[in-house]
């Protein structure tokens, strides 16, 4: 679930097939909506420790209208000793209202790509090979362990399935107070990763930093600067204006 499976192909490397599904191009983009947050009604072992911080999550949650970011991603292969070029971009998220959920992913470097989601409707353009691939989220998002949309509008009965949290304590991420949580896969859960870790900045009550294991041992690192809520976006953030050359292929 990290941009190299929301970005499937290398630039460079070839087109993305029309027969790839919403489901391998979004799972990112539900891990960074853990803002919302993902996992802020899970409960596991120690629940009587982080109950509190949950609920505080849970309020944060359903209080949040908008969000707006700057992300900075490294995927790390610690049995090889090497890692992925950092991938910085933007993210833009509203949900509410008639049109449902509305996003807007930009990636700025290593090279620029874009997915936008609006109306259910999602299209993820890569510049350099000038190409698009528009498709629908469809019911099957929001369904199964790891379904898009069941995260993204907080419903974790999945979640507190597959996984038991706990608090690692407190730390400091820019100079302001975190508590770090740890989400354990359950034996037999068929989660793609061994543990979820998530720093809850406590004046915020959501992630600004997940650190994400996979059973390959391999770690994906994302971190939210500069986070901005409840502002209200233009209509114009969610909407990606392809040029006339790109190849639109439906997915």
């Amino acid at each position: 679930m990290s941009l190299r499976q929301l970005f499937p192909l290398p630039l460079g490397e070839g087109r993305v097939r029309a027969k790839n599904s919403p489901l391998q191009l979004f799972p990112l983009i539900a891990l960074l909506l853990a803002v919302l947050p993902a996992f802020a009604a899970a409960a596991g072992a120690d629940e009587s420790a982080i109950e509190p911080i949950l609920e505080r999550m849970a309020e944060a949650s359903r209080a949040l209208a908008t969000l707006e970011a700057e992300f900075v991603q490294v995927k790390s292969y610690p049995q090889l000793s090497l890692s992925d070029p950092p991938e910085r971009g933007h993210l833009s998220v509203e949900r509410g209202g008639k049109e449902g959920i509305r996003l807007r992913l930009e990636i700025v470097e290593p090279e620029p790509r874009f997915v936008a989601l609006k109306d259910g409707e999602y299209v993820f353009y890569q510049p350099k090979i000038k190409q698009a691939l528009i498709g629908k989220l469809g019911a099957a998002a929001g369904e199964g362990k790891a379904g898009f949309l069941s995260y993204l509008l907080g419903d974790l009965t999945a979640a507190e399935e597959d996984f038991d949290i706990r608090s690692l304590g407190e730390e400091l991420i820019d100079g302001k107070p975190t508590v770090r949580l740890r989400l354990s896969a359950k034996p037999g859960s068929g989660s793609p990763y061994l543990q979820i870790d998530l720093w809850v900045q406590r004046d915020l009550w959501l992630p600004v930093r997940q650190e994400l294991t996979e059973l390959n041992r391999s770690i994906t690192r994302i971190e939210l600067k500069n986070i901005s809520i409840n502002e209200k976006l233009d209509e114009s953030v969610f909407e990606l204006e392809l040029p006339r050359d790109v190849d639109r292929v439906r997915g």
